[in-house]
């Protein structure tokens, strides 16, 4: 009986434990591949859906604004975009397109519109924006 004692001189550990311990690790893993699929595809589609409400305000928003308009507004030499409350503010081209852009902000509270021109590259010059509503 000596001998059989020098066979056995490692822990026992039971199938039941050492299937537990297999299937925590497969589910674990299994787990882990769903989550991340439903949070790559969920993640995408939301981004998805975001851009193409974006694109959408913008396109709507950009529809209702004469352009004619807008760029007379702009060169009016008494209309100062860069003050804080810009000479221009007081003309009714201005208050038009404001109305205009507040407009979608009604509808779509997380839509901050504005106007700028870009008179050369690298340039963005503001025009009229919704927030003086």
């Amino acid at each position: 009986m000596n001998d059989l004692k020098g066979l056995s001189n490692g822990v026992f550990i039971s199938i039941r434990w050492k299937m537990i311990f297999i299937l925590t690790i497969v589910f674990s893993v299994l787990f882990y591949i769903v989550y991340t699929l439903f949070y790559r595809v969920s993640t995408e589609l939301a981004l998805d859906n975001l851009y193409a409400e974006l694109i959408s305000v913008a396109r709507n928003a950009a529809d209702g604004i004469d352009g004619d308009l807008h760029q007379a507004l702009y060169d009016d030499p008494e209309y100062d975009a860069s003050q804080d409350w810009p000479k221009g503010m007081t003309d009714e081209r201005y208050w038009q397109i404001a109305g205009w852009l507040n407009s979608f902000h009604i509808s779509n509270p997380r839509a901050y519109l504005y106007t700028y021109v870009s008179p050369e590259p690298g340039t963005v010059e503001f025009v009229v924006s919704m927030g003086v509503f």
